[in-house]
């Protein structure tokens, strides 16, 4: 969850800058791991980027329509907007037909928790700069593994090789959660190679 919210601000701020306004359109206010994604987004910008402007977020209640009227409306609200974010799947569409209804391709981006396949026409337009999210086959590998682990009676070491991943994996002891590492950006340039 913590990755998701840093990831998107990181990425937004190296696209708009640190001083920029950004929206954010969620689905259901009553979501907890949105409101989680939310709140670790507010305190990346916060403790990192204390200049950037996350405007409170709104809620579409889970329909593209109502994401893209949420879109519309803070796009009119606030002529210096630099980026949307779509906190769901179902509002990324609304986001990405908002900005591109409003003539808005180039002057704001829309970034979102959206699969490739979801995204992929909204990043060939314009109209999204990038998604982030876990990439599933990465997360299949991670899964198969601890649970060989776990059935072999083998403990988690801080830091583990696992086969079929990139980089390492680490063992966060405390809380007894692997962690796979920073969620994967999907951009026009490398959408093509993913198919979820």
């Amino acid at each position: 969850d913590e990755g998701l919210g840093t990831t998107i601000v990181d990425e937004l701020v190296k696209r708009v800058g640190e001083d920029a306004t950004i929206g954010i359109v969620s689905g259901e206010a009553t979501a907890s791991n949105l409101n989680a994604w939310i709140g670790f987004m507010q305190k990346q910008a916060t403790a990192k980027y204390p200049k950037l402007k996350l405007l409170a977020p709104q809620f579409a209640g889970g329909t593209a329509e109502r994401a893209a009227q949420i879109s519309g409306d803070l796009m009119a609200a606030n002529p210096d907007i630099k980026a949307i974010i779509a906190v769901a799947s179902s509002t990324c569409p609304g986001v990405a037909q908002a900005i591109e209804t409003a003539g808005k391709i180039g002057s704001v981006i829309g970034a979102g928790y959206c699969s490739p396949n979801t995204a992929r026409s909204y990043l060939k337009s314009g109209a999204f700069g990038f998604t982030v999210l876990w990439d599933p086959e990465q997360l299949g590998y991670l899964t198969v593994w601890a649970g060989k682990q776990l059935i072999d009676g083998k403990s988690f070491e801080a830091e583990n090789k696992v086969v079929g991943l990139e980089k390492p994996v680490t063992y966060d002891a405390a809380k007894g959660i692997l962690l796979l590492g920073p969620p994967a950006v999907f951009t026009k340039d490398n959408v093509d190679k993913f198919n979820f």
